[in-house]
């Protein structure tokens, strides 16, 4: 096997061209709109929905995250298209069950559990074996030189400095071929089981602090893949337990993604999945009464942060449903943008 064959160097170049085709699709949607086609819209806005969802179907975190986005920029379309439909109640509800399906995906702890350990279980075999070249052990661990103000003589210690940083790729390959690699492997195996259960708690709190430990245990393993020095100081210094999963701990700390920010990230598509069909169940209920409801259904959408009802409110000429958004806090539906600390997360109607 050679590097070009390791999961890490797995080629996407479908991804980002599906994200260029969702956004192309998403622009046509708008220019139909303004020029009546309201069914050519719908039917663009389907379809941007249906490439999410085969890029849901990946084994990595960046296809999920990336089919993430494409909802998200499709809804802000779906929303103005609900805004401007000349739809009748009846056709909205038929048009809500044709996008519902479309709304769902996968929690993240699919890819956590099989692509993002086969990526770790992967590199740590192959550096056992042999398999791997130098070169791909320093892309994997990232060289940076540490920048230090060393006042008088410096210039020989940070030559000491930058080569003790280039010390990491090998001392990493010393220490899990000279290590047991049963133990680094049954390592990484006990770090992504216990991610994979904590991604799969069912409320967004209960995973929120499930993470909090992973965190920052990723966040000091990560000083092990960056900076030589402590890499070093580690291994001359640690205990004998220490010593033993510090390869995996190394390994775990270039390769795993901060697990705070999956959540965060699936948690807010679970958001805007509710918003958006709490702006349909709005829409069916103007079409069909020609008022604007003073509250949301008692049947509609949880806000999934808080598992309390979403946020409604008329401002102006507009209907806005919120969720509070990561910092639990009520910003009145303002968003990313619109002032220091606002994160809610929306869908906006306008008022005809």
């Amino acid at each position: 096997m050679n590097d070009q064959q390791m999961l890490i160097y797995v080629l996407l170049p479908h991804v980002q061209r599906s994200r260029d085709f969702a956004r192309l699709l998403n622009m046509r949607a708008n220019l139909r709109m303004q020029e009546g086609d309201f069914d050519g819209a719908w039917d663009d806005l389907l379809t941007s929905y249906r490439v999410a969802g085969h890029i849901d179907k990946g084994f990595t975190l960046i296809e999920r995250l990336v089919a993430i986005a494409i909802r998200n920029m499709t809804q802000e379309t779906v929303c103005t298209w609900l805004s401007q439909t000349p739809d009748n109640a009846a056709k909205l509800a038929a048009r809500r069950l044709e996008l519902t399906p479309l709304l769902e995906f996968d929690d993240m702890s699919a890819v956590i559990d099989m692509g993002e350990r086969m990526m770790n279980l992967q590199l740590a075999l192959m550096i056992v074996d042999g398999a791997t070249t130098k070169e791909t052990i320093d892309s994997v661990f990232n060289p940076e030189v540490l920048m230090l103000n060393t006042g008088n003589g410096g210039d020989q210690e940070f030559q000491i400095i930058q080569e003790l940083q280039a010390a990491r790729g090998p001392l990493m390959r010393y220490l899990i071929s000279g290590g047991d690699i049963n133990v680094t492997l049954k390592h990484i195996n006990a770090h992504f089981d216990a991610m994979t259960d904590a991604m799969k708690k069912p409320t967004h709190q209960e995973r929120v602090l499930a993470f909090q430990k992973f965190d920052a245990r990723t966040s000091e393993d990560a000083q092990l893949s960056q900076n030589g020095l402590q890499l070093i100081g580690e291994f001359v210094f640690a205990s004998d337990e220490d010593y033993e999963t510090l390869p995996a701990r190394a390994l775990l700390g270039a390769l795993s993604p901060a697990i705070s920010n999956v959540n965060e990230a699936a948690t807010r598509a679970m958001a805007r999945r509710a918003t958006l069909l709490a702006a349909f169940d709005v829409a069916e209920e103007i079409k069909r009464t020609g008022e604007i409801p003073t509250s949301l259904s008692s049947e509609a959408q949880l806000d999934p942060y808080t598992d309390l009802p979403l946020h409604y409110e008329v401002q102006g000429g507009a209907v806005v449903i919120y969720s509070v958004g990561q910092n639990l806090t009520d910003n009145g539906g303002r968003t990313f943008g619109e002032g220091d600390g606002m994160d809610d997360v929306r869908a906006t109607l306008l008022i005809p």
